[in-house]
Formats: structure tokens, C-alpha cells, sequence
């Protein structure tokens, strides 16, 4: 019988009662646990120990992660640990992913936030654990970090989630076999207005002309960034949006600025904020933290977003402007709403 193979990643010496009593929970749910430290774990010859557990991550259906006290080993061929890197390696692959975090780790986290020259060798033996939890909880997709006590509690969660999962799997199959069942496209883009009316009367006639053609460029880059990688647009369009209802904008440079504790509160924190200034960087779009001190010698940090061509201001005016009255005609929520669509029908008002 064909079975769902589930990879377990976690460190195994302090886990090892857990991912024991997992496997055997995983198999009365109908899965093949797929386990590094078990005897059935299967390896290519002549291949490393890391290598393999890679390699099976590939080979599997879901990623369960466990997350405790240990760090665990550093993989061969990066500075991180191996299960940072299984957990690398099913992002990359895009399993569905369920994450769970030993409460007095997660517990932990904020004092460590806090204070990150503590000694939290009371809980942790490595503080990059931390950064690992924020990674996942960072994560575009599958980010959602439960914490537990015991593991009867892991248990019950994983018992949900793949239920539900059949719940899922059965109703898109009666849809698909319904009578003249069609698939679902992806939400797109709205079209662009045919005229621009709005600009033209609150506008004046040099300025108007600049401000369409970047309302034109601007429809084209949101839609670039939908279908490029629909699974990050949300985090993009994110920050388009809060830089430009928050952040203040310099005409003359059509740089965006921002202080970091504003743009955190918004949005994310600098680990994320920079992952996602990659994101954007291939479109012509360029964020960055920098650190400015004042004549009393206090630091103070901002974020500052700008679009690689410099010669041409359209762009950036265009999107400062479309953000503006878009609140002003809608308020933020439903203005929110219209620019993840690129919904520019404001601009057909008289």
C-alpha cells in the first residue's frame, strides 16, 4: 500500500523519546515516518550522512520540525546546523511544512530579544536556535510555529492537520469531478482604465502627463511581481504599500525614508525586511537599513526604498501618489484591497 512519506527533522540525542513516539504515531495515522536515526533509514551508498538526510526530504510528502534545546551538528557544506538546512531543503521544495517549538525555548525568546548578550545556556546550547525560530516564523509560506509541552500535544496537532488535509484533498476532487467543473484561475490583476480623468483635473498639464505614464509602469511592475512568484506577492506588495503610506518621500530623489522602529512595527523586523529586499531587487527596486547619528552621537536606524533608475522619477511619483488616493477615496483597508490588484479605477473618477 502506497503510504505519505513524512521526513522528522529535529536533533536526535535530546529528542529521541519524541521522535520515537512521533514515528509510531505517524504510522497508526497511515504515513511512512522517515526518521535519520532509524535503522530503516535508508542511504545511497558513498554518499555523506547529511547528504542523505537531503536527499530524503526530497523523497518526501510532508516536513515535520521539531525544534528544542540542542542545535545539533553543523551540515558539511554550509555554517548552518542540519536541521536548519532539511528544514532549507523543504522550503526549497515547497512540502507543507508543521512546525513545533519546546514551550521553554519559545518561552525563552523574548528575553533573549531583550538582552542578546545573556547567557541562555539554562535553555539553549546555542542561540541560533533563535534565529532558526525566527527563520520559519519569517517564512513566506508554512510559518506557523505551534509551541508544545508534551508531546501528546504535538500528537493531537498533527492528528488535526492531516485530517484536515483529507478534508481538502476530498472536496477539490468532487469539485474536479462536478458536472462542467473548470479550474480556477489564479486571482490577477485588474485591467488598466482606458483614460485617466481623475489626473487631468487634479493635476496640472506638466505634471499630469509624467504621472500617467509611471501609473502605466507601476500597473506593469505589480503584475510582474504576481506572476513571477505569486507565493512572495503579498510580502511585496507589503512593502510598496507601507513605504509609501509611512515613509516620507523626496520628490527630488524619489527616495522613501523610514525610520527601522516604524517600518518594524508595520511590517518586520531587519532579518526579514532584508529577505525581503531581495525579493524586490530584481525589479528595479532597492531597500536598505542604514545607521545615522546625530550631533549628540545617538544612533539611529532607517530604512530607505528607491528604484534602481534614477533618471526616471515617473515610477516612484506614480506610486507615491496612487497609495495617497487610494486612502484618501477608500480609506486604507479597502485602498489595500485595490493595490494588491493594481486596481487603478481610481483614477477613472470625474
Amino acid at each position: 500500500m502506497m503510504k505519505p512519506h513524512t521526513f522528522l527533522s529535529s536533533t536526535c540525542y535530546d529528542l529521541s523519546t519524541e521522535r520515537e513516539v512521533l514515528a509510531d504515531h505517524l504510522r497508526q495515522l497511515g504515513h511512512e515516518p522517515i526518521l535519520s536515526d532509524s535503522v530503516k533509514f535508508p542511504v545511497t551508498s558513498g554518499m555523506h550522512s547529511h547528504a542523505a538526510c537531503l536527499e530524503q526530504v526530497k523523497r518526501s510528502n510532508y516536513f515535520v520540525l521539531i525544534i528544542g534545546g540542542r542545535r545539533g551538528g553543523t551540515a558539511v557544506h554550509s555554517e548552518k546546523s542540519i536541521t536548519n538546512e532539511e528544514y532549507n531543503r523543504a522550503v526549497k521544495l515547497r512540502l507543507p511544512i508543521y512546525t513545533f517549538v519546546k514551550k521553554e525555548v519559545r518561552d525563552a525568546k523574548p528575553f533573549y530579544a531583550k538582552n542578546p548578550t545573556a547567557d541562555m545556556s539554562f535553555v539553549v546550547d546555542d542561540k541560533r536556535i533563535f534565529d532558526f525560530i525566527d527563520q520559519v516564523a519569517g517564512a513566506s509560506e508554512d510559518n506557523w510555529v505551534k509551541t508544545f509541552s508534551t508531546i501528546a500535544e504535538v500528537k493531537e496537532a498533527l492528528t488535526a492537520q492531516f485530517a484536515y488535509n483529507a478534508l481538502l484533498w476530498s472536496e477539490e476532487f468532487v469539485k474536479s469531478r462536478s458536472p462542467g467543473a473548470k479550474p480556477v484561475a489564479p486571482e490577477g490583476l485588474a485591467p488598466l482604465p482606458g483614460s485617466f480623468p481623475l489626473i487631468e483635473a487634479e493635476h496640472t498639464k506638466d505634471d499630469a502627463p509624467e504621472l500617467t505614464k509611471g501609473i502605466h509602469k507601476l500597473h506593469t511592475l505589480l503584475g510582474r511581481l504576481l506572476t513571477d512568484n505569486p507565493g512572495t506577492y503579498d510580502e511585496k506588495v507589503k512593502l510598496l504599500w507601507v513605504i509609501a503610506r509611512h515613509g516620507d518621500f523626496d520628490p527630488g530623489s524619489g527616495r522613501w525614508s523610514m525610520k527601522e522602529a516604524a517600518f518594524k512595527d508595520k511590517t518586520w523586523g531587519t532579518s526579514r525586511g532584508n529577505r525581503v529586499f531581495q525579493q524586490v531587487e530584481p525589479y528595479g527596486i532597492r531597500g536598505e537599513y542604514d545607521i545615522h547619528s546625530d550631533p549628540d552621537g545617538r544612533q539611529t536606524t532607517y530604512v530607505y526604498l528607491r528604484f534602481s533608475d534614477r533618471t526616471d522619477i515617473s515610477l516612484p511619483l506614480a506610486l507615491n501618489q496612487y497609495v495617497k488616493d487610494l486612502i484618501k477615496h477608500y480609506g486604507p483597508d479597502r485602498g489595500l484591497e485595490m493595490f494588491r490588484q493594481a486596481d487603478m479605477t481610481v483614477y477613472a473618477r470625474v
